[in-house]
């Protein structure tokens, strides 16, 4: 039996009857009808909707029934849409090399990536404001899995598109998009390759929610470098540039925040060893003092232009006022 989609083409006007008579919110008819709320949304959206879906929608409002303007299509339409599209827009050679490698049964493996500096401060972005996590897909019956950065679309945009892009192409060769959620501000690159979360998890970093982190020990014995390059990606991500207030904001401070007791005391070590004074407050690792930030920008140093920003101001006026809203 062919499942089928029906593209509603006055799809704002069949949803506004419905919610008007019906009194529902839009998560209430989700749980009537047994999806989520996302795939709700997105039906509102700009995505056709289930015929047998829309079949109880009606039954929960039969007035939409008679004011839909519906076309059927087969489930895959978009599929099939999306393949003719790619299809003419290939060259006659791309189209042979692509079925020859159909015949051949080529499969491209993922290049690993340099083992760097760049490498090492996309460590310490994970560390800060990444996550690795697996999930099961259900309409492939498989699980996948996701290397994830995120971030705010008002502090991080410029420094997303500016930095983190770049790395993960100078890297792995990859352009992900960035992902946009304007309910909260925020923002997000989704990869989802199992070879690129298995170079995170062969290093030791956690799979799914982020309890205990470490610097792992390839990073730590490649060099005072690398390991400064990881703090660096740390601290632009999950890390703060600030002054206090009641210091008349001319005393700055560096605080890198983490609930892992092990990546603070590993970041404490570190940071003595190269003579800064760092002390732990709450799960925060704090520096202060004039000359300890002169010399962590000299030594450590960020790539987050607000930071920087932040750096000169504070360089030439002698001040470092609070953000602004």
């Amino acid at each position: 039996m062919i499942t089928m989609r029906l593209l509603i083409k006055n799809k704002d006007d069949v949803f506004q009857t419905l919610f008007e008579r019906t009194g529902l919110t839009r998560g209430q008819l989700a749980k009537i009808i047994g999806v989520s709320y996302w795939t709700l949304k997105h039906w509102l959206r700009d995505y056709t909707v289930p015929e047998k879906y829309f079949i109880k929608l009606s039954h929960i409002c039969p007035e939409i029934e008679d004011i839909a303007i519906c076309e059927k299509l087969p489930d895959n339409w978009g599929a099939v849409k999306g393949g003719k599209i790619s299809f003419c827009k290939k060259s006659r050679y791309a189209i042979l090399k692509q079925a020859e490698r159909a015949r051949n049964g080529i499969i491209y493996k993922f290049k690993s990536p340099p083992f760097n500096r760049d490498f090492c401060e996309f460590y310490g972005i994970l560390l800060g404001d990444g996550c690795v996590f697996k999930f099961f897909v259900k309409s492939e019956n498989r699980t996948r899995y996701s290397v994830s950065v995120s971030g705010n679309s008002i502090n991080d945009l410029e420094y997303f598109k500016n930095n983190i892009l770049p790395l993960v192409n100078r890297l792995f060769g990859l352009s992900p998009s960035i992902i946009y959620y304007s309910s909260c501000n925020g923002i997000r690159i989704d990869i989802r390759y199992k070879v690129m979360a298995d170079v995170f998890l062969k290093l030791g970093f956690p799979l799914g929610k982020k309890k205990e982190l470490s610097i792992p020990n390839k990073i730590l014995n490649s060099g005072m470098i690398n390991i400064n390059r990881t703090i660096r990606g740390l601290f632009d991500t999950d890390g703060c540039f600030f002054a206090r207030k009641d210091e008349n904001y001319l005393y700055p401070h560096i605080m890198i925040t983490s609930y892992s007791a092990n990546l603070r005391n590993q970041l404490v070590e570190i940071l003595k060893r190269q003579n800064f004074r760092p002390y732990i407050h709450s799960t925060n690792v704090v520096i202060r003092g004039k000359k300890n930030i002169i010399k962590w920008f000299g030594k450590i140093g960020s790539s987050h232009p607000q930071i920087l920003n932040r750096y000169k101001t504070w360089k030439l006026t002698g001040r470092l006022l609070p953000k602004g809203p």
